[in-house]
């Protein structure tokens, strides 16, 4: 279903793309779930401020946490790519470890977006709103599981606008040894939305 120019795999296009995607999940949960019921139902966040902690240390405290759990799942999925690269030739260079503080910018960048986003709802049932209308289309349309290429144009234009389009395309030259002058854009991009975002989830 899937064409690729050149002699690449379909596996090998896939990885750079999972290697966001899947922990994308865990930090954007971590971001509405998780803080939600810290904030809401289970009275962490009241007894935290029962002590000299400030609201901004809390709620920056969970964003980490939840960058955190993107990080975790980054390095588990790793894992999997090395035990599997020696069959499929998954891991191509060396460079691939900067994977890990590149996934640590942007789980704070997913984690921001979406503690600002609980901090504004009335109930857990408006958490699914942040996760169908913001995670799941960046989910598909970032570049992940097809190339952009054979898109309509609104759509490559559309991936711009998501963080995970530039983490992945970061990835995909980190994975094969062949970064690209334009992953500095793409960084700057991941780096210029996640300062505002995190103040904004402040």
């Amino acid at each position: 279903y899937v064409e690729l120019t050149g002699d690449r795999d379909y596996i090998e296009f896939l990885v750079p793309g999972v290697l966001v995607l899947f922990p994308m999940f865990a930090a954007t949960f971590e971001a509405l779930w998780g803080a939600y019921f810290r904030l809401e139902r289970s009275g962490t966040y009241a007894a935290i401020l029962a002590t000299p902690a400030r609201p901004e240390e809390i709620i920056a405290g969970d964003i980490l946490w939840a960058a955190t759990r993107m990080q975790i799942s980054t390095i588990l999925i790793f894992v999997v790519m090395a035990v599997f690269t020696p069959f499929w030739g998954l891991i191509d260079s060396p460079l691939v470890i900067l994977v890990l503080p590149l996934n640590l910018l942007a789980g704070i960048l997913f984690s921001s977006l979406a503690m600002a986003y609980t901090s504004t709802v009335r109930s857990i049932s408006q958490l699914s709103y942040f996760f169908s209308l913001v995670t799941v289309p960046m989910f598909w349309i970032s570049g992940g599981f097809f190339p952009l290429d054979d898109l309509p144009a609104w759509a490559e234009i559309l991936a711009w606008f998501t963080p995970a389009f530039h983490a992945i395309e970061i990835n995909r030259g980190l994975v094969t040894g062949h970064p690209q002058w334009i992953d500095l854009v793409h960084l700057a991009v991941i780096v210029v939305a996640m300062l505002p975002a995190f103040w904004f989830a402040l």
